[in-house]
């Protein structure tokens, strides 16, 4: 076994344990990876678990989804196959002897022969049968140039993540792109999605655990900080996080994008504005890029969106160079945050916890003609008392919007309890943002 197996070799030995998702990339790459037969003599340098018991210091999540990225360090010619879960980065796989471009230095513009600089997505996989021989034996395109590229004037395009000519072994350099070993790029390819993230790096750096979560701590707070203010209509410090050079993906330059924020200020003074799934991608000082999904609620607006926000270090802080939106399907989180209070309202009515059920229905809660919320607290109390074993489950739920934050949500309804038993469709109409449901008014419909 040559040296660099040996470290790859160790370096999974001595990775923090990962759980099932994580376990089985692990089996892919290391199924993928011929390693020969190792002494059990190899016991790992000093030097080696130092090494292994850091964390790279460019990828950062809160209560992410996993995901899998890719660190590329042009001063090592190394890439680092990272794996995130439960918002620890696990480097699963270490990559040596890699190719760039011809010229040192961040990419500037077309024909420079320069490899770029920054967070990038995989656009694709290209197979070796559309390719020429040089791209070897496929190819992944990255989305350069980015949104914070094209602010800066930076051009140029066809930078590819790809193999080799194996008929054309002299060959050291690319005109741009990074070039891996063949055998790599078939391992790397049921592993690389279209959306990985791809983080080219002049530089990279691992830290200590203690170390990484000050950093992560102090990026999220300023991400945090930026909401805070966009949710309260905090227009005024708002502006003072944008770079003067600041657009968004429509092309809204800095004045304009805070002439839109105060329209929109103005016209849904109620809002609630939630973000998810949050990653953090920082390129060695000059760009971190935050990542995530959100949700935009007010009376009569709801959307849900993917996000990246490009932002530069300035001092001690950061400021937003650029924007990129994509809208993402509304039913899928509709229905997901339905069938979430559902299942809460269903739970605390089995328990028979009376406040907790009844914490559910909005003050203005209607029944029965016009009935009013005091009137079933006073209705459940007692069937509650008459009742203490309930048991109700439920099937086939929809929701649609009625109009502004109104929601009709149907579903078929399974009751159950010592001395009684129905089963009907029961309607639920729920007011407020997805998250923050209540329940206005509720009907019931018997089956025969």
């Amino acid at each position: 076994m040559d040296q660099a197996a040996k470290i790859r070799y160790r370096r999974e030995r001595l990775s923090v344990p990962l759980k099932k998702q994580g376990r089985l990339l692990l089996a892919v790459l290391t199924t993928a990876l011929t390693l020969s037969s190792v002494s059990h003599a190899d016991e790992p340098t000093a030097e080696e678990k130092k090494l292994a018991s850091q964390l790279p210091a460019h990828l950062f999540s809160r209560d992410a989804e996993p995901t899998t990225s890719i660190l590329i360090d042009k001063q090592r010619k190394n890439a680092y196959l990272v794996h995130m879960e439960n918002d620890i980065p696990h480097v699963v796989r270490e990559i040596t002897h890699l190719q760039f471009g011809q010229q040192d230095g961040d990419k500037q513009s077309e024909g420079d022969l320069k490899t770029p600089e920054g967070v990038y997505r995989i656009e694709k996989f290209i197979p070796d049968s559309q390719l020429a021989p040089v791209y070897g034996s496929g190819a992944f395109p990255l989305d350069y140039p980015n949104p914070l590229d094209r602010i800066e004037g930076r051009n140029g395009s066809g930078i590819w993540l790809h193999g080799r000519d194996d008929n054309d072994p002299s060959k050291v350099a690319t005109r741009g792109c990074v070039a891996f070993q063949n055998k790599e790029i078939r391992e790397l390819e049921p592993v690389l999605k279209p959306g990985t993230n791809i983080i080219i790096s002049p530089k990279t750096e691992f830290m200590t655990p203690a170390a990484y979560e000050a950093r992560k701590a102090s990026l999220f707070k300023q991400l945090d900080a930026f909401f805070k203010d966009w949710n309260n209509a905090d227009i005024t410090s708002l502006a003072k996080i944008l770079h003067p050079t600041f657009h968004d993906a429509n092309g809204l330059n800095r004045d304009a994008w805070v002439a839109k924020k105060k329209a929109l200020a103005a016209a849904y003074p109620e809002r609630d504005i939630k973000i998810s799934n949050i990653y953090a991608f920082k390129e060695d000082g000059k760009q971190v890029v935050f990542d995530f999904n959100q949700t935009y609620c007010a009376a009569n607006l709801f959307s849900y969106d993917h996000k990246r926000l490009f932002f530069k270090p300035d001092g001690d802080k950061l400021s937003l160079v650029a924007e990129d939106s994509i809208a993402l399907p509304i039913q899928p989180i509709l229905t997901a945050e339905a069938t979430r209070f559902v299942d809460k309202w269903i739970d605390t009515w089995s328990k028979n916890e009376i406040f907790e059920y009844l914490a559910l229905y909005n003050p203005q809660f209607t029944y029965d003609g016009g009935k009013k919320l005091a009137d079933w607290q006073v209705y459940k109390s007692g069937i509650f008392a008459q009742r203490p074993e309930q048991k109700i489950s439920y099937s086939n739920l929809q929701i649609a919007p009625v109009k502004g934050d109104l929601y009709r949500v149907t579903f078929k309804q399974n009751y159950q309890s010592d001395n009684y038993s129905d089963v009907g469709i029961k309607t639920l109409m729920l007011s407020g943002c997805p998250g923050d449901f209540s329940i206005v008014s509720e009907s019931w419909t018997a089956l025969k």
